[in-house]
């Protein structure tokens, strides 16, 4: 045993999932442990990993960083949303502490400000959110639960790939009408992205002692329903997510216009962009 044992990088804090395990069985944390669970800060190969483009783009930068601060996690990509992005606050806090900025540029004088975020009210947030959720529709009972990160990272792959699609057509030489055409195909095809995206919320439909899981079942009938009844899924899909999500922050401009102060108030999302979450201030 060497004296440099004494050194080794140990927990800087301990935390419990918001799901407390809800929707995993014993292949996503060791011994089905969901609490008191031990967060290590990033080493300097995590940072190296977390600047890595092609990783970021596919996840497997998170992946990597979450299963060598979290040693427990045994897969990373089974996490729902408010679980990962729980843990990601609390592997900055461990790196960085508690506090970091977040900017955003104004939309009326274009100066880039930046507001102070505590971290640990982030994870307050989690801490007292449900997220398991239902609704009703007529005698059936939808019930709801965040995405999985595999599911978010699919996602956003494909939603990448249909916008560099448009990207792409608005340069190509081509008659316009096709031009059109195909740009309207993409056009619906984000659509579809967008309805499937939100039906990966859905865990189930059930009504008296059925259940239907099937995600492909539970995405036709939305689609393939009354209009009506698309919105109002939509609706109430629409509503958990953002309570499911860390409230906008309000920034007071600092900038200038014609020499006076610019008086703009607006909002920002808290920044769930993995790809920058990690960037060190």
């Amino acid at each position: 045993m060497s004296f440099l044992d004494e050194y080794k990088r140990q927990p800087k804090l301990f935390v419990d999932i918001p799901s407390s395990g809800t929707f995993y069985d014993h292949t996503v944390f060791e011994d089905s442990q969901f609490v008191q669970i031990p967060i290590y800060a990033m080493t300097a190969a995590d940072d190296i990993m977390a600047k890595t483009p092609d990783a970021l783009f596919s996840g497997k930068a998170v992946a990597s960083v979450l299963e060598s601060c979290v040693p427990l996690l045994k897969d990373p990509w089974q996490l729902i949303k408010t679980d990962l992005e729980y843990l990601l606050t609390a592997i900055r806090i461990a790196s960085t502490g508690s506090k970091t900025d977040m900017k955003a540029t104004c939309n009326v004088c274009n100066t880039e400000n930046a507001v102070e975020i505590d971290l640990q009210n982030v994870l307050a947030h989690y801490d007292n959110f449900n997220p398991a959720a239902s609704f009703k529709f007529k005698d059936l009972t939808i019930n709801l639960r965040p995405i999985t990160f595999k599911q978010l990272s699919d996602l956003g792959i494909e939603l990448y790939q249909k916008q560099r699609t448009l990207f792409q057509l608005q340069a190509a030489d081509m008659d316009q009408d096709e031009k059109n055409k195909q740009a309207a195909a993409v056009a619906n095809d984000v659509l579809t992205l967008t309805t499937r995206a939100l039906t990966k919320y859905i865990i189930s439909i059930s009504k008296d002692d059925k259940a239907e899981t099937d995600s492909n079942i539970i995405s036709n009938f939305i689609e393939e329903n009354d209009s009506e009844i698309s919105k109002m899924f939509t609706t109430e899909i629409t509503k958990f997510i953002t309570l499911a999500s860390y409230p906008e922050l309000k920034i007071q401009c600092a900038g200038e216009i014609n020499d006076e102060r610019c008086t703009n108030t607006y909002s920002v999302e808290y920044n769930s962009d993995f790809s920058s979450f990690f960037v060190r201030n």
